[in-house]
């Protein structure tokens, strides 16, 4: 028998703890690697020659990052165990108490919350700092209302906001109070995403609370920063902050929790610091409808629940929790009265309403279908997971026979579980991609039920982890990957990104307008100042704020305007202060929001203005019409000579010639066109328009510009039409004669769906 003493076999901890740590060496080295491509091929003309890089680079990368581990633990097998036991144990030690726990974790915190909240913030419509407004119809929401606060003594009636006032119209009045140089746009997005720094911020504290509320026997603040480390590097790939218009309701779910922390399982609580809580939570609730009206209607459902649930977790918690936020509530809505006026205040009580019925009806999209990929899973695993929870729940109290200690035990996972329920109405009203968006407060309540699985089934079994060399090491070395990989902790591309962000706050006006909208804006300003007022049908806040023009209708983006009623009040109010000059439309895709052209989502709106206004101006792609002088007029003879209708497509793959006997077969789920050419017949040039009309009382429905070449493509507009058999007409307008003449012959047609 050998009398060498045989070495224990390596955990499965210790084994991947070596080898992440030889990958943090090794990587760096590794991605530098760059072998020349050399003389032997030079006749080849492919990728790596063209970039000089050899096919066996890659080869010599992987034999690395494969054998030297190995290498490694060789070298450590060679050493006796207790010393490499104790290297572990005093690396991991200072490691974490020295540098993670006192130094770094607060600044990394402080870097991702200036990343996702300033930074990375492409979802909330703001690009790349001190880089063009390309996105004029989500940049134009904040920028577009700033004209209605500026000279109208009580603004609030007058201006429909998309979100509420919070969002909508705050950031750009604080750029345009503050602005030194014309860098109003600048400082409205950086307004604007303080609000999402703010959300961003608030997330780490309901992260706080949830660690507080779990009585673990590990040192508090240590589970909060291996924990905030985790959640920040999931955020973006399982949920996504949605932006300043979180911000408000986050807070809101934060004094919930800590109002609930501090009571709920307690004999005695601090009663001054509880009735606070609860104050500043019925302060907040007329201000969320300031704020932004959607989140501001979801808390509301979560205090109403709250409030029954806090019946249920004894006669204390009940009067602190309904007294101080009564206080608060009756305090904040007697004051915002008084300085709005009731007038004021009910108008945005009225705006609620209207999206509270109409909103889903606005920009609903069907829930896609669930698959075994990345992409559904994100919009399907939040809907899985509250589920399982709401079964929990009902196991639970049936298996307590219904005793009351169900409540108690349960009330933070209750309070977060209908959070996460409203908040799926996110992805219930817009579902493809969203499930990201929707899932923010099941994170929280996922972190919660974890820390509360680890409590339940680790801490109170009598296992002590944090006695575990081997564990702590792998710990240790996963958190540095995490804080390596997470780009919202790299301080050094953080810091270059401040600097660059400060540097863009001096970014004038001028600097950040797309060449197109300079020009437009150049041209047309002193024409547009004479008016009172401005309107665009292509849903671009950008227009009001460049012209400094109030919307000519309380409701300036008419992609909002869906109702039929509500369309009759826009005309109304067009027809009341009458703009000369209004833009029909551009190569914007707000012109064409989910496949539906304002043609067909705002017809009466898109007519009136065809009707009554004509082709005017068109810079770059804006085509301005001018109002009419007088009627147009019809001229119905079929001159060959003004141009011809050859095509019908109803689809870019799918088109067939028409003569004068075809007859058009539509359906209205498709993106109709049709094609032809037109001319002006007392000039030989181009048509200046081309229309298409309706019925025997030749309603206009749509209208295309016609290319130089003189040909053109008309949308259909069949969506908003009836599906029945009916005449369609196309008429070239010559602007010279205010006449429109018909192109080829009555077009027959029937839709169907």
């Amino acid at each position: 028998m050998s009398s060498t003493q045989k070495r224990p076999l390596p955990s499965l901890i210790s084994v991947v703890s070596l080898s992440i740590a030889s990958w943090f060496v090794l990587v760096p080295m590794v991605n530098s690697i760059k072998l020349p491509f050399g003389d032997r091929y030079n006749d080849i003309i492919s990728a790596a020659s063209v970039k000089n890089i050899s096919p066996y680079t890659d080869y010599l990368k992987f034999f690395t990052l494969l054998l030297i581990p190995a290498l490694v633990a060789a070298i450590i097998l060679t050493l006796k165990h207790q010393f490499f036991d104790r290297v572990i144990s005093i690396l991991t030690s200072k490691l974490s108490q020295i540098l993670l726990f006192k130094a770094i974790v607060p600044v990394l915190l402080g870097y991702w919350i200036i990343y996702n909240g300033f930074i990375d913030a492409k979802n909330w419509g703001v690009p790349d700092w001190g880089s063009p407004v390309t996105d004029t119809f989500h940049e134009g929401e904040f920028l577009g209302l700033l004209p209605n606060f500026l000279d109208q003594e009580k603004p609030f009636l007058n201006t429909f906001f998309i979100h509420g006032f919070g969002l909508d119209a705050l950031p750009s009045i604080l750029a345009h109070q503050l602005a030194w140089q014309d860098n109003v746009i600048a400082l409205t997005r950086f307004f604007y995403l303080c609000e999402s720094a703010i959300a961003v911020f608030t997330c780490l504290w309901i992260l706080w609370e949830i660690v507080g509320s779990v009585q673990l026997k590990v040192d508090r603040t240590k589970v909060f920063i291996i924990s905030a480390i985790l959640y920040c590097f999931i955020a973006n790939i399982l949920f996504k902050v949605y932006g300043g218009r979180d911000a408000l309701f986050l807070i809101q779910i934060a004094l919930t929790l800590r109002f609930f922390r501090l009571t709920v399982n307690r004999d005695r609580f601090p009663k001054a610091r509880v009735l606070f809580l609860s104050f500043l939570v019925g302060i907040s609730l007329p201000i969320g409808f300031l704020h932004t009206y959607d989140r501001a209607a979801y808390f509301i459902v979560v205090y109403l629940c709250v409030s029954v649930l806090s019946i249920a977790l004894g006669k204390q918690v009940l009067i602190f929790w309904m007294g101080g936020s009564a206080i608060g509530l009756t305090l904040s809505s007697g004051l915002i009265v008084s300085i709005l006026g009731w007038d004021q205040f009910s108008e945005i009580l009225g705006q609620v309403s209207y999206w509270s019925k109409y909103g889903k009806y606005l920009a609903f999209l069907p829930f896609s279908s669930i698959e075994l990929t990345y992409v559904s899973f994100l919009d399907w695993w939040p809907i899985l997971f509250l589920s399982s929870v709401l079964v929990y729940l009902v196991w639970d109290y049936a298996s307590r026979n219904f005793s009351p200690s169900f409540w108690t035990d349960n009330a933070l996972t209750i309070i977060l579980l209908v959070a996460s329920l409203t908040y799926m109405r996110i992805l219930i009203d817009r579902s493809p991609g969203m499930g990201v968006f929707a899932a923010l407060p099941a994170s929280f309540l996922f972190a919660y039920l974890l820390l509360k699985t680890y409590n339940y089934h680790v801490e109170n079994r009598g296992f002590n982890l944090a006695k575990k060399t081997s564990l702590q090491c792998l710990l240790t070395l996963s958190l540095v990957g995490i804080i390596i990989a997470e780009p919202g902790f790299n301080i050094f591309e953080g810091t270059r990104q401040i600097g660059k962000l400060y540097q863009s706050l001096w970014v004038s006006d001028a600097e950040l307008l797309v060449e197109g909208y300079q020009e437009a804006f150049n041209e047309l300003q002193p024409e547009v100042d004479r008016q009172s007022c401005f309107y665009t049908l292509t849903s671009e806040g950008l227009w009001y704020y460049l012209f400094d023009k109030p919307s000519c209708s309380k409701i300036n983006y008419t992609y909002y305007v869906r109702p039929k009623k509500m369309q009759e009040s826009v005309v109304r109010e067009l027809q009341d202060r009458h703009p000369n000059i209004v833009l029909l439309t551009n190569a914007m895709w707000s012109n064409k929001i989910d496949g539906i052209p304002i043609a067909d989502s705002a017809s009466l709106i898109y007519q009136y203005i065809i009707t009554h206004y004509e082709p005017y101006r068109l810079i770059a792609s804006h085509w301005f019409w001018k109002k009419r002088d007088k009627p147009i007029t019809f001229v119905p003879q079929k001159l060959t000579s003004v141009g011809n209708i050859d095509t019908l497509c109803s689809s870019p793959e799918k088109c067939e010639a028409l003569n004068e006997s075809s007859q058009l077969k539509i359906k209205a789920k498709h993106n109709n066109l049709l094609k032809g050419f037109a001319l002006s017949p007392q000039q030989n040039r181009p048509a200046d328009a081309v229309y298409l009309s309706y019925g025997k009382d030749d309603q206009l429905i749509a209208v295309t510009s016609v290319q130089s070449d003189t040909h053109w493509e008309l949308p259909i507009p069949a969506k908003s039409l009836p599906r029945e058999r009916g005449i369609f007409k196309v008429w070239g307008y010559d602007s010279s004669q205010g006449k429109l003449m018909q192109i080829g012959s009555d077009l027959q047609f029937k839709i169907q769906d």
